[in-house]
């Protein structure tokens, strides 16, 4: 990352309109990062939330495990404890984004310096600090929003995974469903696979990408 002094001297313009416009440009900018890392820190707030709220049906599917496993309803277990791994991603990758945000900021003890300056060069080391501030800006706000988009995407997949353990909890007494060896291995590789590699693929193929 470029230093102030170094994006200082890649301001050759002269003119002070030209700079007040690109004052005002960087400004807008600014403006519009600071929104992108407010949205991203919200939207994890808010799957933090739903994922809170969402822990207390794995609190109830958990009275019924007892039952379940006395009935070897195997596909049911398997279910809980993938829905419960996906929970889990879900939390970590929206405290990944938290902890993710810029905290590299121009200090306001900065217009000391610009004091010893006349107008020209003090609108140059303006811009210089809030372009600087602006490229320090982007690339976490950019991380966090990645981070949400995946925590987004495993807080879906577990709500699916409730709906699925809802399904199998209906079906327990139906042996060819629960105890068919071809239909639990199918379910664990697909839920391997998904888990470890379902992002990459996703972000790979541009399916769903973060802004």
């Amino acid at each position: 990352m470029e230093t102030i002094e170094s994006l200082k001297k890649k301001l050759t313009s002269e003119s002070q309109e030209v700079l007040t416009l690109c004052g005002e440009f960087l400004d807008q900018r600014i403006e519009k990062e600071r929104l992108r890392g407010e949205s991203a820190e919200n939207r994890a707030n808010i799957i933090l939330t739903a994922s809170g709220a969402a822990s207390a049906f794995l609190v109830f599917f958990s009275d019924k495990l007892p039952d379940v496993t006395s009935s070897n309803n195997a596909l049911f277990t398997l279910i809980y404890a993938v829905s419960a791994l996906w929970l889990l991603k879900s939390v970590w990758y929206s405290i990944k984004s938290i902890s993710s945000q810029s905290r590299l900021q121009i200090v306001a003890d900065n217009v000391f310096e610009f004091q010893k300056e006349d107008r020209l060069n003090a609108m140059k080391m303006i811009i210089s600090s809030k372009l600087w501030e602006l490229q320090n800006s982007i690339q976490p706000n950019s991380e966090r929003l990645f981070y949400v988009q995946r925590a987004q995407r495993a807080l879906i997949v577990f709500i699916s995974l409730l709906l699925l353990e809802g399904l199998a909890l209906l079906t327990k007494n139906i042996a060819i469903i629960n105890q068919n060896k071809c239909l639990i291995i199918i379910f664990i590789l697909l839920s391997v696979f998904s888990f470890f590699f379902g992002d990459k693929l996703i972000e790979k193929k541009g399916i769903w990408n973060y802004n």
